[in-house]
């Protein structure tokens, strides 16, 4: 094997690559490439990113740079680093294994016992056949754009004149990178201008399932996270780490992610599933699955378990499972810590200075109680529709050994960061305890 440092490049970067890499300073094994682009911004509106010159530019890096491996953290890098390692041979996942991940209507396809869901084209004005109530969302935005519970003909007919509206805006990128790398003959619907309509799922818990694929295809669970709601609305509150629901129903929450995963093609590549559970009242189903490490969670994973999740990407990014493998092993929870990422979630519109107070939220930034406060829009945005979940302002990390404790700073900070709280999820339901829960 030749003797030097690995060079892998990170695709379409955002502020948290970055900072998830600097916990790795000392690290000495990887020379890291970010590749850029000014006309990109995560989870925003990308009107000049011009996805076929970013491409050519990617595949082009790779070969003048003898590239090793490929980084991505966020769903359309998904598309783009599965492109980019078929083109030019690197370790990676599939084009269509990301496609797939990404595009819901095709993911839920490639499910076991999914739940029911139809496509139906937005331009479709007979909505007859519909069963109400229901959940329609975008097949492939992130971060629950464009998600919503409907009820009845009336309120389908005005979430379809937002689709019209804001789905091409939003998905601007992702269609033209359908048009360009996703065969059309495999998958007919990649380019229309489809919305997904399911079946509304109802009293459950829900859950996310973080591991990796290697390239024999064997899967390697890292962990299960709970997802906790808000009481009054659909919009989440945080995700905690380490789950408190009992053994036997992670045993089938495992199985059934296992299976989707393999069903979907991936591998060299990390996943996180999201899953629907009922504490084995009844069996658990998929509500997505993503192509790509759940990176919001790096810094539980690191504060409560010791271990770094942008360490094991990288090595699984240059095909060493075996050092993916070590990395993932690093699961003492010594100080018996709760990590929780919570969102910051508003039901306004309008401009964003009205809704978000910047000063605050740059206070708790710089704060040593709160950990990687990132705010997901910049000042002078204007926050055009919220959906069922709500519009996500940010997020921030806590850590200690009480939830509910953590719960109620929580409310805290975003009682601080947003100026109506008339039209915000919070003050929020307590979480229960690990020993209400076993």
């Amino acid at each position: 094997m030749e003797d030097r440092k690995k060079n892998v490049l990170v695709i379409l970067p955002i502020e948290r690559d970055i900072k998830a890499i600097s916990l790795m300073k000392e690290e000495n094994e990887f020379n890291i490439f970010l590749l850029e682009d000014l006309n990109f911004e995560y989870d925003s509106i990308c009107e000049k990113f011009n996805v076929e010159k970013y491409v050519n530019k990617a595949i082009k890096f790779v070969i003048d740079n003898k590239i090793d491996g490929l980084l991505y953290s966020h769903d359309f890098a998904s598309l783009v680093a599965g492109h980019v390692c078929e083109q030019t041979g690197l370790p990676g996942p599939s084009l269509d294994a990301m496609f797939i991940s990404c595009h819901k209507y095709y993911s839920r396809r490639s499910e076991v016992s999914p739940i029911k869901s139809e496509a139906f084209d937005i331009y479709n004005n007979d909505i007859s056949n519909i069963n109400f109530p229901c959940y329609v969302k975008s097949p492939f935005l992130m971060c629950s754009h464009l998600h919503y519970v409907v009820k009845s003909k009336r309120e389908m007919a005005d979430v379809l004149e937002i689709f019209r509206e804001e789905l091409y805006k939003w998905g601007k990128m992702f269609f033209d990178f359908f048009e360009l790398y996703v065969c059309k003959e495999k998958f007919p619907l990649a380019c229309k201008s489809i919305v997904l309509i399911e079946e509304l799922v109802t009293d459950y818990k829900q859950v996310a399932i973080e591991g990796w694929v290697d390239d024999k295809g064997d899967v390697n669970i890292w962990g299960i996270s709970d997802i906790n709601y808000h009481k009054i609305n659909s919009s989440q509150n945080c995700y905690t780490m380490p789950t408190v629901i009992r053994p036997e129903v992670q045993s089938q929450i495992i199985d059934l992610t296992t299976q989707t995963v393999l069903k979907h093609k991936i591998k060299y590549s990390f996943f996180n599933v999201d899953m629907w559970h009922w504490n084995g009242a009844k069996k658990p189903k998929i509500i997505e699955v993503n192509g790509r490490a759940a990176s919001l969670y790096y810094l539980i994973h690191y504060h409560c378990f010791n271990r770094l999740l942008y360490k094991a990407m990288l090595y699984l990014s240059i095909g060493d499972a075996g050092a993916c493998y070590k990395e993932s092993l690093s699961t003492n929870n010594q100080q018996n810590k709760f990590g929780a990422l919570f969102f910051i979630v508003t039901y306004n519109k309008g401009n964003v200075d009205q809704i978000v107070n910047f000063n605050e939220a740059q206070r708790y930034k710089e704060s040593n109680n709160v950990c990687g406060l990132e705010l997901f829009i910049k000042p002078g945005t204007e926050i055009s529709d919220n959906g069922t979940a709500g519009f996500r302002v940010g997020k921030f990390y806590l850590f200690g050994d009480s939830i509910n404790t953590l719960n109620k700073f929580a409310d805290e900070i975003r009682h601080a960061i947003l100026f109506d709280i008339e039209n915000t999820p919070y003050i929020c339901e307590d979480i229960k305890s690990t020993s209400e829960l076993i």
